[in-house]
């Protein structure tokens, strides 16, 4: 038995070396219909648009089933315009992933919304992702919606001018629950309300880190305002600027079990007080954006912010970083690519993946079963010479043994992890 599973193990790397190919790619060319493309593919199909294409969609997509939307490559990410409709979940099989694109409305409209008839769907993402021109939320319960989301993932994406309607960059009411919603090395500006509203006492873990949160403008809390029922959230390396001053705290949280906040900068929001279970390195300080008004958060290469991180790094969204990060605090030049152990591992149910690169290159940090399949992709875009790190939530999977790869075109490596429940 020990023997046959040897093989199958060996059998596992080798399909990850080589890459595995288990879902249909749907390609659309510069002009094709994303609807009739959604209409066609099943869960885990790919749809794969034009690089630098230009599209159209005046329909609401309805997510009976998970969709993956990207750009053929990622350095060209081709350009959505909503003319009306939206990605829509209905029923309990719903997902959807959107990368490496570059979405704007002509049409009052939200971005994901739930049916009254939607009860559950495993995840809401996007990675590399720059909208603008939304007059309403980016994600929000629509009508009597009563369900369950597993994760919600926002990673190195951009949210601009959300200014029309008076809705918060997330919006649920006390009906749609969450396990885990991440906020991650991504921008927010010109919200009319909130940055995250959720009246359910089903939020379970917040994860805000290396964010840029600006121009929100709120009668009511302009940061979070959550219940829980013992859930955690922690907050790092952020910076919050310029807020419409409201009634109260930018934080009006409760039940939480952990609440965390480390090595932040806030200016110009208004109060801030809140009981922090943990409270370090949280101060004042202007952050002198170089425009702001132009959606340009490029920090001086003097400030102080640059270092105030927890790892000695910058703080707030890494794009604006006006200087190469040092590796490991040092002006070292990494010689070898490296992937390291994840930690903690064994793990419940989120785990760090570190990894080095030598140069900058197009990198894909993969999560793959013992079967081989494609479970998540952490990272797809050109990451810059250094170290890095990436969190991988795994509260919708079963238990067991997983594989991560780390993948450019110079080399592919791949590691066991286990998951533990």
């Amino acid at each position: 038995m020990k023997k046959v599973m040897n093989l199958f193990t060996v059998a596992v790397f080798a399909l990850l070396l080589v890459g595995t190919v288990n879902a249909e790619i749907i390609e659309v060319e510069s002009g094709g219909s994303i609807y009739s493309a959604v209409q066609q593919a099943e869960t885990g199909d790919i749809i794969e648009l034009e690089a630098g294409g230009s599209f159209t969609n005046d329909s609401t997509m309805l997510l009976e089933k998970e969709i993956h939307i990207r750009s053929a490559d990622p350095a060209n990410r081709p350009e959505i315009t909503m003319a009306g409709g939206e990605f829509r979940f209905d029923g309990d099989q719903g997902g959807v992933i959107l990368e490496d694109l570059i979405i704007n409305s002509t049409d009052p409209n939200y971005l994901v919304t739930m049916s009254p008839n939607f009860t559950a769907a495993r995840i809401i993402k996007t990675v590399n992702v720059k909208v603008t021109n939304f007059d309403r939320s980016s994600f929000r319960e629509d009508g009597p919606a009563s369900g369950h989301i597993d994760s919600i993932i926002v990673r190195n994406s951009e949210y601009y001018a959300f200014n029309g309607g008076g809705y918060r960059f997330i919006h649920f009411g006390s009906i749609v629950g969450f396990d885990y919603l991440e906020f991650s090395n991504s921008t927010v500006s010109d919200f009319t309300e909130s940055f995250i509203w959720s009246e359910t006492p089903n939020a379970k873990e917040i994860v805000i880190d290396h964010c840029t949160i600006t121009g929100l403008d709120a009668p009511k809390p302009a940061f979070i305002g959550v219940t829980s029922a013992g859930g955690s959230i922690d907050i790092s390396n952020v910076i919050l600027a310029y807020f419409e001053k409201g009634d109260g705290s930018i934080f009006d949280m409760g039940g939480f079990g952990t609440s965390t906040i480390r090595n932040s900068r806030y200016y110009d929001v208004g109060d801030v007080s809140y009981d922090w279970t943990t409270e370090e390195d949280f101060v004042e300080y202007e952050p002198s954006f170089a425009d702001a008004a132009n959606y340009d958060f490029t920090l001086p290469d003097d400030s102080p912010l640059l270092t105030a991180g927890t790892e000695g790094g910058p703080i707030g969204d890494p794009r604006w970083d006006p200087t190469t990060t040092a590796v490991d605090g040092e002006n070292a030049v990494p010689g070898e690519y490296v992937l390291n152990q994840n930690y903690p591992n064994p793990f419940n149910p989120s785990t760090t993946i570190e990894y080095t690169l030598k140069k900058s290159a197009h990198t894909q940090i993969n999560v793959y079963n013992v079967k081989g399949e494609l479970v998540e992709t952490l990272v797809n875009q050109t990451m810059n010479q250094g170290t890095h790190k990436v969190r991988f939530n795994a509260n919708a999977l079963p238990a067991g043994l997983y594989y991560y790869q780390l993948k450019t075109d110079d080399i592919s490596e791949v590691r066991k992890m286990v998951l533990l429940k």
